[in-house]
């Protein structure tokens, strides 16, 4: 199924122009929607779900490593790492 209102460039355009300013887009980072559009290859909103679900849960995976607590360096001896 595809949307034939509107060009898929247009729809592009449209979402870097909303990138981190204007709904429903405010709260993104224009380059994570630069990744997204740049892999857009059709209208079907299949092919886009895939495309948003990917970078999301690349992200949702950063987002969790972050918080992991980093463990410091084990030591043998004088600066000799285990």
């Amino acid at each position: 199924m595809e949307y034939t209102g509107r060009t898929l460039e247009s729809v592009k355009a449209e979402m870097l122009n909303r990138a981190g300013r204007i709904n429903p887009f405010e709260w993104v980072k224009k380059e994570d929607v630069s990744e997204v559009v740049e892999r857009l290859k059709s209208l079907d909103p299949d092919h886009w779900g895939t495309e948003w679900a990917t970078i999301g849960a690349l992200l949702s995976r950063l987002r969790i490593l972050s918080e992991r607590p980093l463990s410091r360096p084990q030591y043998r001896g004088e600066n000799e790492l285990l």
